[in-house]
């Protein structure tokens, strides 16, 4: 029954927006934005620098040929 209850915990997670993320075109950009902002030496950004680094992340990103909304 162990397989059983990994299936539904799997299920349920699958269900969630971790997974859609996950699941996502767009996750390798999003994942790689949020591993340089936060493992970084920064561990707390106020929102005004995080918002900063994003748009500058996004904005060289969007320079490469990504498309992102």
């Amino acid at each position: 029954m162990k397989a059983l209850r990994n299936a539904e915990a799997f299920e349920a997670l699958r269900q969630g927006r971790i997974w859609k993320l996950l699941a996502s075109d767009l996750s390798p950009l999003v994942l790689a934005m949020l591993q340089s902002l936060l493992a970084e030496e920064d561990k707390v950004l106020p929102s005004s620098v995080l918002v900063e680094r994003l748009t500058r992340d996004i904005d060289a990103l969007r320079g490469q040929g990504h498309v992102l909304p």
